[in-house]
């Protein structure tokens, strides 16, 4: 049986720079009464000094927060959460990305909304772009950075996913994956390839469990940017990657309230996708003719017609696929409603 307690989870590549502010923040968090508390550093094939600056960072401090650092040789954030997963001995797993500033009392809100609700199985918080330098005017506009809300308002998310950064996740939901032999499609960060989505595939693999994903604006923490990711050319490789990982996700769209899929769903689900991408395309290059290419708004724009010209190819190209992780999703699906039947 999983103890109640937190398991804070910082995966590290590369990070000797990143990891003092971090873990300073880390150091200060409020701790529920009478529940115990670890910081697991996963050192995921670092070629920089960051297991030895994080051991040293953290003796600065006087804390309960038990501590240790791990190793992941295999290269890629997905791997390195799921060692994270394997090493941590509490219920409530902390995603803290090595450039996430955690507010005093995440844990203690955290708690707070989990045993309020206990059919939640992945809690996801709001970010707050903190930037080295002074941030460019588009990226208040911009929505692939793991800031800003994740709903309308605080509780189930409609759409099943909230990003990585700041989630908390069940242990014994992400085991009940594990049961059935789940095995993420998507990678997230490799190195420093922009590869991206393993947080939501993991999200909705979840809600096929049983449980509720969730948000909550209450629960706050600051993201930092260096000023190599606040430049143009950066956000555009975003863009391209994070399309590419869609195909996937559209296949968990098209089962996560249907118990069955054919090519007609499948069909009528991408011309509907297909025609809102092509009229948001539309729109947007329409405004691109209104507003200069150097205004924050104007490169907005631009962004927003390179995302959904991928998109538009994506639909196109991408059939087959979307049909092979439609058909996927759904068999995992059963799997873990199957599982759950027979626990009851």
């Amino acid at each position: 049986m999983i103890t109640k307690g937190f398991s804070v989870v910082v995966c590290c590549y590369n990070s000797a720079n990143r990891l003092p502010e971090t873990l300073k923040y880390l150091s200060r968090l409020q701790l529920p009464q009478g529940l115990p508390c670890e910081l697991i550093i996963v050192d995921n094939a670092c070629t920089d000094n960051t297991a030895a600056t994080a051991a040293s960072e953290w003796r600065k401090y006087r804390t309960a927060i038990d501590f240790k650092i791990v190793e992941e040789p295999e290269p890629g954030l997905s791997n390195a959460r799921k060692k994270g997963f394997i090493e941590a001995r509490y219920e409530f797993v902390v995603m803290c990305d090595d450039d996430n500033w955690l507010e005093h009392n995440y844990l203690v809100k955290t708690l707070d909304v989990y045993e309020k609700h206990p059919e939640i199985g992945v809690l996801g918080g709001k970010g707050f772009p903190v930037c080295e330098v002074d941030p460019p005017e588009w990226l208040k506009y911009t929505k692939l950075f793991a800031t800003g809300d994740q709903a309308g308002e605080c509780g189930p998310v409609a759409t099943k996913k909230v990003y990585g950064a700041g989630a908390v996740v069940r242990k014994s939901a992400y085991e009940k994956l594990n049961a059935v032999g789940f095995e993420s499609a998507l990678t997230d960060r490799l190195k420093n390839a922009l590869s991206s989505g393993n947080d939501f595939e993991m999200c909705m693999a979840i809600y096929f469990a049983g449980y509720e994903i969730w948000f909550d604006n209450t629960l706050h923490f600051y993201h930092f940017f260096p000023k190599e990711r606040l430049s143009t050319n950066y956000y555009y490789a975003l863009i391209e990657a994070s399309v590419k990982c869609v195909t996937i996700l559209d296949g968990y769209s098209l089962v996560l309230f249907r118990n069955r899929i054919s090519k007609f769903r499948i069909n009528n689900y991408l011309i509907k996708q297909l025609v809102h991408s092509k009229k948001e395309y539309y729109h947007f290059k329409k405004l691109s003719v209104q507003h200069s290419k150097t205004s924050g708004f104007g490169i907005f724009v631009r962004f927003r017609m390179r995302y959904f010209s991928l998109r538009i190819k994506g639909i196109v190209s991408d059939y087959g696929r979307i049909f092979t992780y439609a058909s996927n999703a759904l068999e995992l699906k059963k799997k873990l409603r199957r599982m759950n039947d027979v626990a009851k």
